[in-house]
């Protein structure tokens, strides 16, 4: 005939069953935790680095100045013949260095703010 079988011992089964799936809850919210906390030291590192950047570029700026003003007295000095040619280049080059520095600054500081911005979820991503 017809017969049903049920297993009285699935209690056991179904409580590690629940274990399992409480252990996997507490897992994911450690590694939800972590996460959020390598996201926060990402964006306080890159907020540091841009500060830092901008006082750089700042300075530079400042200091761009003084490297014009050498290589303006240096070609006046040159022209009246009381510099060299070596002397000319050396205080363009040293202008040019700066210039150099500086894009080189405003470039990485567009790359950290870009950074920063992609931390915070505020970067669009582009189609």
């Amino acid at each position: 005939g017809l017969g049903l079988r049920y297993n009285l011992f699935a209690g056991g089964r179904t409580r590690k069953n629940l274990q399992n799936a409480q252990i996997s809850k507490e897992v994911s919210q450690l590694q939800r935790d972590q996460t959020e906390e390598q996201v926060l030291a990402a964006a306080v590192r890159e907020r540091s680095n841009l500060v830092l950047l901008q006082e750089q570029l700042g300075r530079d700026e400042q200091n761009i100045e003084t490297f014009q003003e050498n290589y303006r007295r240096t070609e006046e000095r040159f022209y009246n013949g009381k510099a060299s040619s070596l002397d000319l280049r050396d205080a363009q080059l040293a202008l040019l260095n700066a210039e150099v520095a500086i894009a080189n600054l405003k470039a990485d500081l567009l790359q950290t703010s870009l950074r920063l911005e992609a931390i915070k979820g505020r970067l669009l991503q582009s189609p």
